[in-house]
């Protein structure tokens, strides 16, 4: 469990995420004080952005398949550094694409 202090009345709480639908498949998710109600937005996804995150996610389950087809001698150690090298470069990439997006949708929404 994640706990934190709020910024607001400096109490420690555990975060239990929620999610607020907006319409237009916008997703805001976020947790809020129990102690004063002060609201936290952690991130505001869109379709658009959700897609992208599960290439992501995708990318790393491939880096988990190489990680044990060279563990199970499937692949060469050059093979295996050179595949998980390119895959690293696509998540980097697709990560610092995403990045920007999901800034400028917190701060449309979470105002």
């Amino acid at each position: 469990m994640n706990t934190v202090s709020c910024d607001n009345c400096h109490k420690n709480f555990t975060i239990k995420p929620q999610e607020k639908k907006h319409g237009k498949g916008i997703t805001e998710t976020y947790f809020t004080c129990p102690h004063c109600d002060a609201r936290y937005t952690a991130f505001v996804t869109n379709a658009d952005i959700r897609k992208r995150q599960r290439e992501i996610r995708q990318l790393h389950e491939s880096v988990q398949q190489h990680v044990k087809d060279f563990a199970d001698g499937r692949i060469n150690e050059q093979d295996y550094k050179q595949t998980i090298g390119k895959i690293n470069e696509k998540i980097n990439k697709k990560k610092a694409e995403l990045e920007p997006m999901m800034k400028e949708m917190k701060n449309k929404v979470a105002r």
